[in-house]
């Protein structure tokens, strides 16, 4: 049975929008000295469907990530890109969800330079 508090906690993380989780990890990386690339809405955009939401390159490091509310899904395009994506070495492709602050701050550490 889960406390009072993991519950709070629950519908608080279920509250959080795309947005303002895109917001906070931008935020993040660029504190840290990372370079952002922000696809906005790419199913709008002139780019392919379903192509990830952030790039973020830094510190010898290259990260995609694809970011989704805490019950937020893949769509088709989506998981296409995935599934290409994963294939590819060196580099590290995420789906990130509020909550996920840890996988963050671990895949994008402060510059040790």
């Amino acid at each position: 049975m889960k406390s009072c508090i993991e519950r709070r906690s629950e519908r608080a993380l279920a509250e959080v929008s795309e947005r303002k989780w895109q917001d906070s990890i931008v935020g993040i990386a660029t504190d840290r000295g990372y370079l952002v690339y922000h696809v906005a809405r790419s199913d709008r955009a002139k780019c392919a469907e379903g192509f990830p939401d952030l790039v973020i390159a830094g510190h010898h490091r290259l990260v995609i990530a694809e970011l989704k509310t805490v019950s937020g899904q893949l769509d088709p395009n989506q998981a296409k890109w995935r599934r290409e994506l994963e294939r590819i070495e060196n580099y590290d492709y995420q789906v990130w969800r509020p909550g996920q602050l840890e996988a963050v701050n671990l895949l994008l550490p402060a510059s040790k330079e």
